[in-house]
């Protein structure tokens, strides 16, 4: 009997522990979605005090909020989104949401006309994935800009770019989360890029509908860092909160474009992969990049660049507890590649697609081609500041990289 008694306590203790921990697991992810909630009241807050002061002071100015949601899937770009991970499953299906306070352009400038009026503004983005053990609950913040394609009275086919930075995640731990390779930080850069069709319906409403490419991931600042790339449909609907005053008159004025030479310094820092102990040792980078420009129409650009540095990630020697870089003369690199620019006045979208010509640190041929993707600005026209995400294979990133440099005409 005694044993019995025994057995029976032993059991109820066993459950009594199971029901804790469940218990404890409901709290926090509840703690989880009230913070979440608590985040998007505070930012509606600020989105109606912001509406107000700025309708008080421009009545003519087209200020309108959007929200969104998405639902998509991650591409199978890494171990651990194939099934590599503590549950033994593939990650696959991705939603989010967004909202977002932005500006309509009026016309009043040159600019707004060669690009059929854009819009611009900034958005938080909200992150939810099939289990938030895989990597919490993270979120974003991010500036956006966007126009048309085309634009007939109400129908658009619009393009759109995102840049922003997210944060909380779940991410690589070597006891606690050694499985996951695809996010080494709790801070990553977010990047977005949409197409889609918009309709604008009653006077101040519109739907939108499209797809988007949607990629996190640190620069490898911190190591592993796969990254994450993920598409999905998505769903918009917008209000104007001021008055549309979109001018009659679309007619694009006279504006030639000119030919730029530019020069450019560059600086980049990452975490030295497959270390004893994780971002130990770091590696930099620095670039001269010399680019030559010439217009495509009024909004695009395109050329040739050339870039001649130092990377100290090349040719490591990696030895127990011991990180050991090599000499400059195999740190050295050269690259050649093709420029895409889309330009809106002195912002600046730029893609580069290159092949290393020199590059003792590399065997592959495939290592050797590289891919940048980011924003520049030009002060007045003249002095650039910018920042770009470096990338090997089109989807992992190598650097990112800052840029300061100067354009001449």
């Amino acid at each position: 009997m005694s044993i019995v008694k025994k057995y029976r306590k032993e059991s109820w203790r066993v459950w009594r522990k199971i029901v804790e921990e469940e218990k404890y697991y409901l709290d926090k992810k509840r703690f989880h979605f009230m913070k979440k909630k608590i985040h998007i009241l505070i930012l509606f807050i600020c989105i109606l005090c912001t509406e107000k002061v700025v309708a008080q002071r421009q009545r003519n100015t087209n200020l309108f909020i959007d929200i969104g949601a998405a639902q998509g899937e991650i591409l199978k770009t890494n171990e651990y989104v194939t099934g590599e991970n503590k549950y033994g499953l593939p990650i696959t299906d991705y939603s989010s949401a967004d909202i977002r306070l932005g500006w309509q352009t009026l016309g009043t400038k040159q600019w707004h006309h060669d690009l059929l009026l854009p819009y611009y503004g900034v958005g938080f983005h909200s992150s939810y994935f099939v289990n938030e053990n895989y990597f919490g609950y993270p979120y974003s913040l991010y500036f956006f800009f966007g126009g048309p394609f085309v634009k007939l009275n109400k129908h658009a086919f619009n393009y759109e770019f995102s840049f922003g930075l997210s944060n909380n995640w779940e991410h690589y731990d070597q006891k606690e989360n050694p499985l996951n390779l695809a996010i080494g930080s709790k801070q990553n850069a977010y990047v977005d890029v949409r197409v889609f069709y918009s309709l604008l319906f009653f006077k101040r409403m519109e739907l939108q509908a499209g797809v988007r490419a949607t990629h996190f991931s640190n620069g490898s600042t911190k190591s592993p860092n796969k990254g994450l790339n993920i598409i999905s449909p998505f769903v918009n609907l917008r209000y104007a909160l001021t008055r549309r005053e979109i001018p009659e008159d679309m007619q694009i004025g006279q504006y030639d474009p000119t030919p730029e030479f530019n020069i450019l310094l560059t600086i980049g820092h990452k975490a030295i992969k497959d270390t004893p102990i994780p971002n130990s040792n770091h590696a930099g980078l620095i670039t001269l990049s010399l680019e030559y420009l010439r217009p495509a129409k009024k909004i695009w650009k395109y050329g040739l660049g050339v870039d001649l540095g130092f990377d100290e990630n090349k040719a490591i020697t990696i030895m127990e507890n011991t990180v050991q870089k090599a000499s400059e003369k195999k740190q050295f690199f050269m690259g050649s590649g093709l420029i895409g620019q889309f330009r809106a006045r002195n912002l600046a979208v730029q893609g580069d697609f290159g092949l290393e010509l020199i590059a003792r640190g590399y065997d592959k041929f495939r290592k050797r081609i590289y891919q940048k993707v980011g924003l520049r600005y030009y002060f007045r026209q003249k002095f650039i500041a910018g920042i770009r995400i470096k990338a090997r294979n089109f989807c992992q990133a190598d650097y990112i990289e800052w840029s300061i440099g100067y354009s001449f005409y």
